[in-house]
């Protein structure tokens, strides 16, 4: 599988999820929604290492790695925060995956817009010296 699919489609299972949190409220959905969506993380996370090799020259991967893995779990730990916010602020679970919903629609649209983009084609491939 292409590594750059292997974001944008978990992005894509993770819109869907919490697009689905925000119409339903049965809990057997929700735990099957959640379990898509930590799995789709996991993917996503994986597929970042992958990555990195196409995009970065040798010389900053490892730099590259570390702040990648810093700033995820900076923004996961964020994205807690800020999401519980919303909800002490409106009072709403909804509203918060409302929130959410958009975020993750716009990184789905970027991910797949990388995907899909002709600059793509013209960046390093791994192992390529620049």
């Amino acid at each position: 599988m292409d590594v750059y699919l292997g974001f944008a489609l978990p992005s894509l299972l993770i819109t869907v999820s919490y697009t689905i949190s925000f119409f339903c409220d049965q809990f057997h959905v929700l735990a099957v929604v959640a379990a898509l969506s930590g799995f789709s993380y996991a993917v996503m996370s994986s597929a970042s290492t992958g990555l990195i090799p196409s995009c970065v020259c040798d010389d900053h991967f490892k730099v590259t790695v570390v702040t990648l893995y810093t700033l995820w779990g900076l923004m996961i730990q964020l994205g807690g925060i800020t999401t519980g916010a919303v909800v002490d602020i409106t009072g709403s679970y909804r509203i918060s995956f409302a929130c959410l919903t958009v975020l993750s629609t716009l990184n789905c649209v970027i991910g797949f817009g990388w995907t899909l983009s002709p600059l793509r084609l013209r960046m390093k491939k791994p192992g390529e010296t620049i």
